[in-house]
């Protein structure tokens, strides 16, 4: 709007600091848990278990350190142990899941046929929940939120599995 001074602008802009949010820089994620532990829980060397780093690791964090700051803090005050687990975390950071799949960041300047690569995503998803389920498709399904049917559906769509178990 113009209303900011331009002479107090460039007061303050005297360095630039490009700062990636913490989805860019997870290696981070460790070193910040073990530091909000410490500050919150007077205690450092952390035990956190692996299922439960994993899940702090696999999440967005749209709110950034802030909100790895709090979920920490929420953790240890919410758990009387003082040891923050799986079961701890929040809800929505319990049962999300990180889809480690191949992304497109850019478009190749060649572009790329979406159907194609969307299948390929769905195919890969597909393929790692009936592995984690042991082929087991009902369970498979349960475990990607959708109906037995619509696994049976997409799985005969997409010519992985012809056999008819539940």
């Amino acid at each position: 709007e113009g209303r900011f001074r331009e002479d107090l602008y460039y007061r303050l802009n005297v360095i630039k600091l490009n700062l990636p949010s913490l989805r860019e820089r997870r290696e981070d994620i460790p070193l910040l848990v073990e530091h909000f532990y410490q500050k919150y829980a007077g205690k450092s060397n952390a035990k956190i278990p692996s299922q439960a780093m994993k899940r702090l690791l696999d999440y967005a964090w749209p709110g950034n350190v802030r909100e790895l700051e709090n979920v920490i803090e929420r953790c240890l005050v919410l758990e009387k142990s003082g040891e923050i687990s799986l079961e701890s975390l929040p809800p929505h950071i319990q049962q999300q899941v990180r889809v480690a799949v191949d992304t497109v960041d850019e478009l190749p300047p060649e572009g790329l046929d979406l159907d194609q690569h969307l299948a390929d995503i769905e195919t890969r998803i597909l393929v790692k929940a009936l592995e984690r389920c042991g082929g087991v498709r009902k369970k498979a399904a349960e475990l990607l939120g959708i109906s037995f049917r619509s696994i049976r559906y997409r799985l005969q769509k997409l010519g992985i599995e012809d056999n008819d178990d539940a």
